[in-house]
C-alpha cells in the first residue's frame, strides 16, 4: 500500500540479546511492545528491531538496552498503635540488596492517603475512632514500587 510518498510499514522484527526473534505483523500501529521473560537480575540486555514495508527491509535500528532489576519485597507492618483519632504504624524493613535500592517506604489508608517515611514507623491521624481501616505499605526506589 502506498501513501503520500511512502509505504506503510508492515511488520517489525526484533532480536533480543538472548537470540530470541519476536515478529509483529503492525497493521498500521506505528510502534510494538513485547515482554522479554527468564532473565537474570543486574544483567543487560538489548534488543535490535528491522522494518518491513513492500520495498523491503531496512537495516538494523540502533539496539536499545535495558538492565534486569529485582524489587525487594513490601515491609510488614509488625504494630498498630491507636492513639485518639490516630495511629501509628511500625513495620519490618527489608533488605535493601536486591538491584533496585531501597530509598524509603510508603503506607497508605483507604480514607487517610498516602504517606512516605525513611524510617520504619509512620504515623497516621485525623483518623476517626472505632472506624476500621485498610493499611497497604510499600518498598520505593528510583524503579517505583
Amino acid at each position: 500500500e502506498v501513501k503520500a510518498g511512502y509505504t506503510t510499514l508492515t511488520q517489525a522484527v526484533c532480536t533480543d540479546s538472548m537470540n530470541e526473534v519476536h515478529s509483529f505483523n503492525l497493521n498500521g500501529q506505528e510502534s510494538v511492545s513485547f515482554t522479554m521473560t527468564d532473565l537474570t537480575a543486574g544483567s543487560d540486555y538489548s534488543v535490535s528491531c528491522v522494518l518491513v514495508n513492500a520495498l523491503g527491509s531496512s537495516s538494523a535500528t540502533t539496539s536499545a538496552s535495558v538492565k534486569a532489576i529485582t524489587y525487594a519485597a513490601s515491609p510488614q507492618v509488625s504494630c498498630a498503635q491507636l492513639g485518639n483519632g490516630a495511629i501509628t504504624l511500625t513495620f519490618e524493613t527489608v533488605d535493601s540488596d536486591t538491584t533496585a535500592p531501597i530509598d524509603g517506604y510508603s503506607c497508605g489508608f483507604s480514607v487517610a492517603g498516602e504517606q512516605e517515611t525513611t524510617f520504619d514507623s509512620i504515623v497516621f491521624s485525623g483518623l476517626d475512632n472505632g472506624e476500621a481501616y485498610q493499611v497497604q505499605c510499600y518498598s520505593l526506589g528510583a524503579y517505583g514500587f
